[in-house]
């Protein structure tokens, strides 16, 4: 029994030691220099649910990625209207749906599409320097 004993807690040293758990390490700083970011352009209206959501995560991005930035736009405010339908039209986007995001020369549409690419998109750009803000010229 001792033995057991000894070898559990020798076993959980070393994983203690080793580093081995949950931490969450960020390799995603590596190319675009300090003053560069990344701009998440966020469609939304207070209104609705999804964008809530979407909010909350970008929230939690912004936590985890220094090198990126939001910028939120409600779509009922009469000026963020019309740019979010110039945005569309610029993206060629039929369906004019939020939560609607834009990232560099990505577009995604809807909850999960933002939810499951996001964040590759933006590491992606981290790591290369092919970053071109083209919602910068539209505004």
């Amino acid at each position: 029994m001792k033995k057991i004993l000894y070898v559990s807690i020798l076993f959980i040293s070393v994983l203690f030691l080793s580093g081995c758990g949950n931490e969450v390490t960020s390799d995603s700083n590596e190319t675009l220099e300090k003053d560069n970011t990344v701009t998440i352009y966020f469609f939304m209206s207070e209104f609705c649910l999804q964008c809530r959501e979407i909010s909350l995560i970008l929230d939690e991005l912004l936590l985890v990625h220094e090198f990126i930035e939001v910028v939120e736009y409600d779509i009922l405010i009469n000026d963020n209207e019309i740019l979010f339908l110039n945005v569309s039209e610029y993206f060629q986007c039929e369906n004019n749906i939020i939560p609607y995001v834009i990232v560099g020369e990505y577009d995604f549409k809807g909850s999960y599409e933002i939810e499951n690419e996001l964040e590759e998109i933006l590491i992606s750009y981290r790591r290369s320097k092919d970053y071109i803000d083209v919602i910068e010229d539209l505004i």
